[in-house]
């Protein structure tokens, strides 16, 4: 018995000494991990970074040594040099969400607000940590892209920040600037911040970007100030953004206790004048230099630095070898272009994305040249700095010194109605008349009068100026009292020109050095001005450069216009290379400034898994590539392509080629075919759901029973909703399950990566 009662005593013992260590070691985790951290680099905080790898899908911790933060990518320390108190970090694709940090800046400046806008690749996130509690506001402006993906420009710090989106609350902390007093785990409990994403609620994954971010904020310990904000771009994301824009400012003025004098709405400067303060400063030089670059901009042409690597800040001027187009009988015109990356050092693989970056229209700058008064001085070089010399960028363009001509030309969006708080702010000070105050206060501060006058007339800045100068003039105000708005403030009015992103259409296997592209030129009437057309910038662009590739007669606006060219204008032979950034001593090669982005668009490795591809009109163009690696792969698994357009004759696009090539793919397997739906060559409306619907038995086994791969490129409110809901009723219909059940099953094809989408709004 005395045995006995010794073992249990131990065991006892073992049991409490157990527990009680584990109880210190939770209690102490925190300075423990900090210590641990500390010992592994010996210095104190922990080290300067701490990553966390995903290696085959399973997590595994790799603790780095400790790496010198560049004191150049410190955003903190260059906010304090500049005395600012609010700073703004976009993360953006498009350029939508930059513009919104830009506009949002302008107006805190005005307000009495000292902020700054930061782009987070240009920085290192681990200084957010070094922010003041009570002294400084944080705001992000994010939009989301691809399926809840972050941007670009953000992928960095989302990467640091949430290396786990589905354990939001939980992940691995990321590692920041040891601040004192501040616990391991919440290390931005001094960050004040406010957020706004940008998104689209025709995807599921609706401002995830900002969601996310968000969420992370909070678990780290910061303080948020208000709920984000959401912008819905199927909806109104204008007056989303101007909404949450309006409930910002009482609570940022009063978390940096700043004055209701100081964060008023009053524009006037110091001078006592009602124009406002101006960003941008522009100033008339003698000439831009002797270099070539300097040159290429006294021709309008657009330069680029010779580097070793091309992304979205440095594209490649790449040649166009091949152009045509795929439908020229068509009553919408689609072109296939090849470009040439050859020497580049850029490679891309199948399903990437390629980006092009335009020029726009001479027709649309000629006219703002003309609105703006400045037609006589298109090719006079100007100097544009930043008023701040503590702003982050000192420069608006890629050197200090351009044209009139070349700014309009290559870098400003001139196209994009002016928004209305940008109205009020940058044009509306500058109207002496009566006339053009009335007109200008309308459209500001009516959504209804704005709706109708601008967005409905998809009306331009200068359509806007032309508009208030026939007003002014019919009302007979004298000359010198008229509306005359200055080429710095038209800086302010329009946000940078951006790249647009295309699909590569060809295969990074069999066609390394030449991506090429499929796309729909753009040409349009809007619903409030039947009487003239609008033409899409980049798209019409492209549609010049096949024109002249194949050595037809360009206009000076360039484009095919219901498949008339237009004559060339009198004096214009030089617009070509305007239009083209050809060569001057060589016009026939064309050069394009592209780069090549990465996308998650994929191929199943295993090549004896079936592939189901969803892709009407353009929606086709990374299916071409999927096709061509697929008969490279010798796939023996099915490959199945569902297309559709409106008409066989006109719009069959690739007809001759995808013919030839699925003939190739059925001797490697039988099932392989294209199944083409042509929606307006019968009375009833067929679309490719509908198709789809129609082989829900073959669907059904390639995709269960087979485990095979599901597809969709092309527009997302409509067809891709449309092409969701019939896989779901296919779920249902032939494998038996209630519709609860077989949206989940839809929702697994997705979360396993076996559903992907490719789609736009």
């Amino acid at each position: 018995m005395a045995i006995a009662s010794a073992k249990i005593d131990i065991s006892d013992i073992a049991i409490i000494t157990t527990v009680v260590m584990g109880v210190l070691t939770f209690l102490l985790r925190k300075p423990l991990s900090k210590v641990l951290l500390s010992s592994l680099t010996g210095v104190k905080g922990g080290p300067a970074s701490l990553e966390v790898k995903k290696k085959d899908g399973n997590d595994s911790k790799t603790a780095e040594a400790p790496k010198e933060l560049d004191p150049e990518r410190d955003f903190v320390k260059k906010m304090r040099e500049g005395n600012k108190n609010v700073v703004i970090i976009f993360g953006s694709q498009t350029g939508t969400a930059e513009d919104f940090a830009n506009r949002l800046a302008r107006e805190a400046h005005a307000k009495g607000l000292r902020p700054i806008v930061f782009d987070p690749e240009n920085y290192d996130y681990q200084h957010l940590s070094k922010l003041r509690k009570g002294q400084e506001v944080l705001v992000w402006i994010l939009a989301t892209t691809g399926e809840g993906e972050p941007t670009d420009n953000m992928h960095a710090w989302y990467e640091a920040m949430v290396p786990d989106p589905e354990d939001l609350e939980n992940c691995e902390v990321a590692e920041f600037a040891d601040i004192d007093g501040v616990e391991f785990d919440r290390p931005l409990a001094n960050v004040a911040y406010l957020g706004f994403g940008l998104g689209n609620t025709t995807y599921e994954q609706f401002c995830a970007h900002m969601r996310h971010i968000n969420s992370r904020m909070k678990a780290l310990g910061a303080k948020q100030l208000m709920p984000c904000g959401e912008g819905d771009d199927d909806a109104n994301l204008e007056e989303d953004f101007t909404n949450w824009k309006a409930k910002i400012w009482p609570i940022i003025c009063e978390h940096l206790q700043v004055g209701p004098s100081q964060g008023g709405a009053d524009l006037t400067n110091d001078s006592g004048s009602t124009e406002p303060e101006l960003e941008w400063q522009v100033e008339e030089v003698e000439e831009v230099g002797d270099d070539s670059a300097a040159q290429a901009l006294r021709r309008g042409e657009m330069t680029v630095k010779s580097i070793d690597v091309h992304d979205a800040k440095h594209p490649y001027m790449a040649s166009i070898p091949t152009a045509y187009d795929l439908s020229p009988t068509g009553e919408r015109h689609v072109l296939h272009l090849e470009v040439n990356i050859g020497g580049s050092g850029m490679k891309y693989r199948t399903g990437d994305h390629l980006a092009v970056w335009p020029t726009n229209r001479e027709e649309e700058v000629q006219q703002l040249l003309e609105a703006l008064s400045l037609s006589a001085k298109a090719d006079s070089a100007i100097k544009v700095t930043n008023t701040d010399p503590h702003a982050a960028s000192a420069y608006l363009f890629p050197s200090s010194t351009t044209t009139y001509g070349a700014a309009l030309r290559h870098y400003l969006d001139i196209t994009s109605p002016p928004a209305r708080d940008q109205i009020s702010m940058f044009v509306l000070p500058y109207a002496k008349s009566s006339v053009a105050r009335d007109l200008l206060t309308q459209l500001a501060e009516d959504k209804q009068a704005y709706a109708q006058g601008v967005v409905g007339k998809a009306l331009t800045l200068s359509g806007l100026l032309a508009e208030v100068r026939l007003a002014e003039q019919l009302a007979g105000v004298n000359e010198n009292e008229r509306l005359v708005l200055p080429f710095a403030a038209l800086l302010s009015l329009c946000s940078r020109l951006q790249p647009r992103y295309y699909s590569i259409s060809s295969s990074g296997t069999t066609s390394p050095e030449r991506p090429s592209i499929t796309a729909v030129v753009l040409r349009y009437q809007p619903e409030g001005d039947a009487q003239n057309w609008r033409y899409g910038v980049a798209t019409n662009y492209l549609s010049t450069i096949t024109n002249y590739v194949n050595n037809k007669h360009t206009s000076r606006s360039g484009g095919i216009y219901g498949g008339v060219m237009a004559s060339e204008p009198a004096g214009s032979a030089h617009s070509v290379t305007h239009l083209l950034f050809s060569d001057a001593e060589q016009t026939s090669q064309v050069r394009v400034p592209v780069h090549v982005r990465t996308s998650s668009f994929r191929l199943p490795a295993d090549h004896t898994v079936p592939v189901v591809m969803i892709g009407p009109g353009t929606g086709v163009a990374p299916f071409r590539g999927f096709i061509q690696e697929r008969i490279h792969q010798q796939a023996t698994g099915a490959t199945v392509l569902f297309f559709g357009a409106r008409h066989y004759e006109h719009d069959y696009l690739y007809k001759a080629e995808f013919e030839t090539q699925f003939a190739q793919l059925a001797q490697y397997n039988p099932e392989s075919a294209i199944v083409t739906a042509f929606s307006r060559d019968q009375p009833h409306k067929i679309y490719v759901q509908h198709r789809l619907r129609e082989r829900a038995d073959m669907v059904w086994k390639w995709l269960n029973d087979l485990q095979g791969y599901f597809y969709v490129c092309g527009e997302a409110r409509f067809m891709a909703r449309d092409v969701k809901d019939a896989l779901v009723q296919i779920a249902q219909s032939e494998g038996g399950l209630g519709l609860s059940d077989a949206e989940s099953w839809v929702g697994s094809l997705k979360k396993f990566g076996r559903y992907q989408e490719d789609v736009w709004a």
